[in-house]
């Protein structure tokens, strides 16, 4: 493995537990490669997504072993926290995506939330950004969930731990390193903030750290420059870049220069050259954009015209977003415009993502909380 030479990482990262999950409760799970496994956490409070949309759901934590795990080695770590109110911890599909299930162990871990303000005039963005004291909350809860992998992963490599996040997630990422007394940035290398984390404020603890800093717009673009530049001054080896065209999101499309940050690569392997991979990735998680057709509440299923009609199954499990809003599946209404990520079962269709990217009639406003620009 080829890693890159500025830095040892640590990342936090969200995913789909797309093949072979295995749960564990105190029990030790087996160390399968290509498998994931989850932990869950049930004297934990409510994470963020359960707050805001109650489904009964515990706190858990999922791990993706990569296709070439090797218990006699070390691997790095790969955390990636989600946006909005985040995941609800069971399934790191984009982290395996970002890696290419190659080398890294991938988590993904829910984001947590001292209190969720109810709706009211003016608050649609700020109830929900994280917030100091969410960084706090989540760094003593992360504790317990931190002990409990590297228990269940004893060769995860200490000197290359990568954390980061988008929008909300990035946010979480800099509270974390506020507000854990230093400790986050002892136990991991590296970190990136994909269009937020502006309130960090101590920079300090980045010295001697890889840091790269993703924005998507040039409204964007303006704070996450100054985020880079008070990173570089503090003395961590700060990477900008800007992905074209893309706005407050995080498609597929800017993964490859996060992997390539990774020392993972430039490109993402050809089907000719890695037909196998090619098909594993495909079925981790696949994504449809287009219009809705149909939306049925009662079972659960959404139809969308991308441009042939596609039937979705929505599960308790499938997060609905409209840029950094968590959303219902009642708040989405025909003729909308959405995005889907989805992994095949069989002839089935099931979401595991839903972003609600242009609406046919008035919402409450989606929240820009966690752009760089508003992120003073």
């Amino acid at each position: 493995m080829n890693l890159h030479p500025l830095f040892c990482y640590a990342v936090i990262t969200l995913a789909l537990a797309g093949s072979g999950t295995t749960h564990a409760a105190e029990r030790t799970p087996p160390l399968v490669p290509g498998k994931t496994f989850i932990i869950k956490f049930p004297d934990m409070p409510p994470t963020f997504a359960e707050m805001y949309d109650p489904k009964g759901i515990q706190p858990m934590m999922s791990v993706f072993l990569p296709q070439n795990y090797d218990p006699q080695r070390q691997h790095p770590l790969l955390i990636f926290l989600g946006g909005g109110s985040g995941t609800r911890g069971y399934d790191p599909t984009m982290a395996r995506k970002i890696t290419e299930e190659t080398d890294f162990v991938c988590v993904d871990l829910p984001l947590f939330k001292e209190k969720l303000d109810p709706p009211a005039a003016g608050n649609a963005t700020s109830r929900l950004i994280i917030q100091a004291n969410d960084g706090k909350l989540m760094w003593s809860l992360y504790k317990t969930m931190f002990a409990r992998l590297e228990a269940a992963v004893p060769n995860i490599d200490p000197a290359h731990r990568v954390m980061g996040g988008s929008s909300n997630g990035a946010h979480a990422t800099a509270a974390l390193i506020d507000q854990s007394e230093g400790e986050i940035a002892r136990r991991f290398s590296a970190f990136f903030f994909v269009e937020g984390g502006g309130r960090l404020q101590h920079y300090e603890l980045l010295k001697g750290k890889a840091f790269l800093m993703l924005y998507g717009s040039a409204q964007s673009g303006k704070r996450a420059a100054e985020i880079h530049e008070a990173a570089t001054a503090a003395g961590a080896q700060a990477t900008l870049h800007e992905m074209k065209g893309v706005g407050h999101g995080f498609p597929e499309s800017q993964y490859p220069a996060v992997r390539k940050w990774l020392g993972l690569g430039s490109q993402p392997s050809s089907e000719e050259e890695h037909p196998e991979k090619t098909q594993r990735l495909k079925e981790v998680g696949q994504n449809k954009t287009g219009t809705v057709k149909e939306v049925d509440i009662a079972n659960k299923r959404l139809v969308v015209s991308a441009p042939r009609e596609l039937t979705f199954s929505v599960t308790d499990t499938t997060q609905i977003t409209q840029g950094d809003i968590a959303r219902k599946l009642a708040d989405i209404k025909t003729g909308d415009k959405v995005s889907v990520d989805y992994r095949r079962d069989g002839e089935a269709r099931i979401a595991h993502r839903i972003d609600l990217q242009s609406s046919s009639s008035p919402r409450p406003p989606a929240a820009t909380d966690s752009a760089p620009t508003s992120s003073r």
